[in-house]
């Protein structure tokens, strides 16, 4: 086991003896977590305020993780990424890190488009130009002295009952490039229990078809303002249809 992966798993088993009610001192795996941090080749730091990086909870039960992170390769040649870990300290530490999908959109009123987003279960969603999982899950090419920044999307096994809202919780984040290193940050999460409904204000045309044929959207579905954007296709059945969830700080 490295010195790193080490001082991972002592503080998420500090974290589990205190989510307990022991008491313990988390300041013993910091002093190995500032340490880890030190002469990285390849430096992932987190970035944005106290909520940017936030763990939040899906419909089911599941969780959902956004963290806001800033890579950069220190070294002199070009790194390229394996593989990424979060380690979680629950029963199910299941981390599936979400992939980009395309959005066709068909409108009346301009050419039909499509774009790339990542979206949540429930809706929630944002655009690839915010998103960097697919930077290291394509494995492309850190270059020296120009980080990369953005959001890093997953979604894991449900939360503990007893996690509660508005603590902070920290999760050791793991990249391994091609030579099989591996490069070691914690990222702190903030805890938000809150299950988000949707909350759509406008929709467009609706076309009822004939008497035998189910309701259809016949353009695009907009919500309230957010980051946010749903693009629904022709003859999509409103039963069909999961509304974007906004997601309200």
């Amino acid at each position: 086991m490295s010195k790193d992966k080490g001082v991972a798993n002592l503080r998420a088993s500090l974290q589990e003896l205190a989510r307990l009610g022991s008491p313990v001192d988390l300041s013993v795996a910091d002093v190995g977590r500032a340490n880890q941090t030190e002469n990285q080749d390849l430096e992932i730091e987190q970035i944005g305020g106290v909520h940017e990086s936030h763990i939040y909870q899906l419909k089911d039960g599941r969780a959902a993780f956004v963290a806001q992170v800033r890579i950069a390769n220190q070294t002199n040649k070009p790194i390229y990424p394996l593989e990424m870990e979060m380690q979680l300290f629950w029963q199910d530490p299941t981390v599936d890190w979400l992939e980009p999908r395309r959005i066709k959109v068909n409108g009346r009123k301009k050419p039909n488009y499509s774009y790339q987003c990542y979206r949540f279960p429930d809706g929630l969603q944002f655009s690839a130009a915010e998103v960097v999982n697919h930077v290291i899950f394509g494995h492309r090419m850190l270059i020296p002295n120009k980080p990369i920044e953005g959001l890093l999307l997953a979604t894991g096994g449900r939360m503990p009952a007893d996690l509660k809202h508005g603590q902070t919780l920290d999760v050791a984040l793991t990249i391994t490039d091609s030579a099989y290193t591996e490069h070691r940050a914690t990222i702190d999460f903030w805890v938000n229990r809150v299950v988000y409904q949707p909350k759509p204000v406008r929709a467009n045309t609706v076309n009822f078809g004939g008497m035998d044929g189910p309701p259809v959207i016949t353009d695009s579905v907009q919500f309230g303002p957010g980051r946010c954007e749903t693009g629904f296709s022709v003859d999509l059945p409103l039963s069909g249809i999961t509304p974007c969830t906004k997601l309200v700080e």
